[in-house]
């Protein structure tokens, strides 16, 4: 992040409107786009300066922060330094620092040796840990075009590897996936089975995710959304009922 002018304008107009609705919203660094221009995290120096710039945004914005490392290489030591610096000017309990993991520990070498060195290993969101150098939960996020029910069995991977702390992660469904997303109400079954399996575990929250949603009422642009997904999508109001979250959803 190189500062207030990187925030894309929509980016402000968007929180705005949601923070309206009572929503808590976070900006994403990273994602697939972004994949080769993370060389700043092999710089300990420059990891934490990023860390106080992505800190400023934070509170200015009134946002949580969201990392979306798809760089390759393993991140742990500017990820490390990155927090530093993000909690020198908003401390745990401040401003909320988060960071996508992949929907199974296989997914990338580097997680089962990085998770434990930015990921609390005990508490839960909202508390303090340790010197408060921390990021307060990890994302799991969606195996992209996966039924529910394969959603879990990469879940409990996570806790087989003894890891993470589900109590600081958040496990992610496929919104609007053809066929397999949850939006049109169609697989309600599946999304009671994985509630019941997050809650099992004391998992900290469950969202639901897509690539390239269009404006409401728009058509479809792109494999990960449906137009179902566009007027009440039934499956999500289902998800966030059984949830208790239909006025507090996090948006990311």
């Amino acid at each position: 992040p190189s500062g207030d002018s990187s925030v894309p304008e929509v980016f402000k107009t968007t929180a705005k409107t949601f923070q309206g609705m009572g929503q808590e919203v976070f900006f994403s660094i990273g994602g697939y786009a972004y994949s080769g221009r993370w060389g700043w995290l092999q710089d300990a120096g420059k990891s934490e300066a990023a860390g106080k710039v992505a800190a400023a945004m934070s509170k200015k914005y009134s946002v949580g922060i969201e990392i979306d490392y798809e760089g390759g290489s393993d991140p742990a030591g500017g990820l490390v330094a990155f927090v530093k610096g993000f909690r020198s000017v908003c401390p745990m309990g401040t401003c909320k620092l988060t960071m996508d993991l992949y929907g199974g520990p296989g997914g990338a070498g580097w997680q089962k040796t990085t998770v434990p060195q930015v990921i609390p290993s005990s508490g839960h969101v909202g508390e303090k840990f340790g010197d408060g150098n921390w990021m307060d939960y990890a994302n799991v996020m969606v195996i992209d075009g996966q039924p529910v029910t394969t959603a879990i069995t990469y879940w409990q991977q996570w806790v087989d590897t003894k890891v993470l702390n589900l109590n600081r992660a958040a496990f992610s469904l496929d919104a609007g996936f053809p066929g397999i997303g949850i939006c049109d109400g169609t697989k309600n079954d599946g999304v009671d089975t994985a509630l019941s399996w997050l809650a099992g575990h004391g998992a900290y929250g469950v969202m639901y995710w897509a690539v390239c949603p269009p404006a409401p009422g728009s058509p479809s642009t792109c494999g990960d959304w449906t137009p179902s997904c566009n007027d009440d999508a039934p499956g999500f109001q289902h998800l966030c009922t059984k949830a208790g979250t239909c006025k507090s959803q996090i948006l990311v």
